[in-house]
């Protein structure tokens, strides 16, 4: 499924080498499963949330990547590329294994897998505001900012969508320990398949 990305898939400004380099890990490592959540996302839209934390991973090696103009339109998934970016956790763990590209890649594929698990999880307890969530999520979710056609009232909605959701992940985020524990399965998760493949 992730063969189905492209570059308009993604949050920063990638050229076509980059996103075969994307290729090329996923193909090389594969996932014993796929990145599918309960979320209505479409299953190349989970891939596109592993590329963009991956792209995070590279931000150091190719200067300006982030797409401005993608920001408002997507200001949920900015919000949790920066809580990954600040994470001590995460900078520790691409530090210890000498921020490898086997590592930077099976461990954007796991933050990605619990990232989507911990925003379903708080939409689910949303039940007031599921249903409007979950109908713009089934779209093509990272396309939605280049129709061109949409109606005015539907790019309102995608936006009051992307700022109720910020609100609602930086409100458990400050409240619970739940995207921290999160993160801790990704780390394992990650250190776990290395081992399996005696990368580390």
């Amino acid at each position: 499924m992730y063969r189905q990305l492209t570059i308009n898939h993604c949050l920063y400004d990638i050229d076509e080498a980059m996103m075969n380099t994307f290729f090329s890990l996923a193909e090389k490592y594969p996932m014993e499963h796929d990145v599918s959540t309960p979320l209505a996302l479409q299953e190349v839209d989970n891939w596109a949330v592993v590329l963009q934390i991956w792209c995070l991973f590279h931000e150091d090696e190719h200067r300006n990547l982030i797409n401005h103009e993608k920001m408002m339109a997507y200001s949920c998934n900015y919000y949790c590329l920066s809580l990954l970016r600040a994470d001590k956790s995460i900078t520790s763990f691409l530090q210890l294994h000498q921020y490898s590209d086997e590592v930077k890649y099976v461990l954007s594929y796991y933050l990605g897998y619990y990232t989507l698990h911990w925003i379903y999880e708080l939409i689910n307890e949303e039940q007031v505001h599921k249903d409007f969530i979950n109908s713009n999520l089934s779209r093509n979710y990272f396309l939605f900012s280049e129709e061109e056609q949409l109606l005015h009232n539907e790019r309102h909605f995608f936006y009051e969508l992307q700022k109720y959701a910020t609100n609602l992940l930086a409100s458990d985020f400050h409240a619970t320990s739940r995207y921290a524990n999160y993160v801790k399965s990704a780390l394992k998760q990650t250190t776990i398949y290395l081992r399996k493949l005696k990368v580390v």
